[in-house]
């Protein structure tokens, strides 16, 4: 199966296409934010449920796509994605000591939080007894 050539894009084009990217991602990050919370999914569940879904996503988007989609042509594809998946971790890896450094203050408030709804329950279920 032949690859496209990729195509050569210039500075601005880069930049739009990044900009794009950023807010796809924040409009899903809110989608998929409010959906852990109605339904209480834990981040590390969230985390698992959006991996399944990205491979899904992926082995449709091949089946789609492709001319002749066969099972070697999409084992190829899932490869390609995982290595595309390891680059991602690897950056985020690398910025692991940064993002601890700057959410300081999102764990702070994340506590907060988590306190404020433990006392309102608390007093909830004392009001009901």
């Amino acid at each position: 199966m032949a690859r496209p050539k990729r195509m050569q894009l210039d500075r601005k084009d880069v930049e739009a296409l990044h900009d794009k990217y950023e807010r796809l991602r924040e409009l899903l990050d809110d989608h998929v934010s409010k959906f852990a919370e109605e339904h209480e999914v834990s981040p590390g569940a969230l985390a698992l449920l959006l991996i399944d879904l990205g491979v899904t996503s992926k082995m449709i988007d091949y089946l789609i796509s492709a001319e002749k989609p066969s099972g070697s042509g999409l084992k190829l594809d899932l490869d390609r994605l995982q290595r595309e998946v390891d680059h991602f971790i690897r950056d985020f890896r690398r910025n692991a000591d940064d993002f601890m450094r700057d959410s300081g203050d999102l764990i702070r408030d994340y506590r907060a939080e988590v306190e404020t709804v433990l006392e309102a329950e608390a007093q909830e279920q004392t009001g009901k007894r």
